[in-house]
């Protein structure tokens, strides 16, 4: 497994580190992951240890913080971060388009080749070609597709988080509200 990255950055504060920020953005991607694949137990054993696939990773991270007030007993201090990460699945192998992470009925974690990583797959309803649910006429059910589609991704890429931490002498109270989006 070989890991090629880098990632640049920049910390830009002004007025006595009373404002701080930060802007990073990385990239990094993975040749021949080591991964664990499923055998049938005709072979006698019920798993193989191979090296296959690429992914990658890229995405900028962004955080903010302004100290409001900063006495000799009392600082209050309040900010912010962002961080957008795209997850990619570049390939597999020829043989092996999917690959299962975990299973539970008809919902498969996998990752999958030209997608995001993980994405979450099941089934859903057959549409028509407007995209409304076909219901069948005997049960009065939707219609379910035959085959597994993609559902959607199971990590967000957008990260939006706010904080404030107010601290007198030596209590301190902090609080941190978090948003992760597709």
């Amino acid at each position: 497994e070989f890991t090629h990255q880098y990632e640049v950055g920049a910390d830009i504060n002004f007025w006595s580190d009373r404002v701080e920020s930060q802007v990073t953005y990385f990239n990094s991607r993975t040749d021949n992951q080591t991964i664990t694949t499923a055998l049938s137990n005709s072979t006698g054993f019920n798993s193989l240890l191979t090296n296959i696939g690429e992914t990658s990773s890229k995405g900028v991270e962004l955080t903010a913080h302004v100290t409001a007030v900063k006495t000799q007993n009392l600082t209050v201090r309040v900010g912010g971060n962002y961080t957008y990460t795209k997850n990619m699945v570049n390939s597999i192998s020829d043989l092996l388009p999917l690959l299962s992470l975990q299973t539970s009925g008809n919902a498969v974690s996998a990752a999958v080749a030209g997608q995001s990583f993980p994405v979450i797959m099941g089934l859903d309803y057959q549409r028509d070609p407007d995209g409304r649910v076909i219901i069948n006429r005997t049960t009065g059910l939707p219609s379910a597709t035959t085959a597994n589609v993609i559902l959607g991704n199971a990590t967000p890429k957008d990260r939006i988080g706010t904080d404030a931490m107010v601290q007198y002498k030596n209590i301190r109270f902090s609080i941190l509200f978090e948003y992760r989006g597709v």
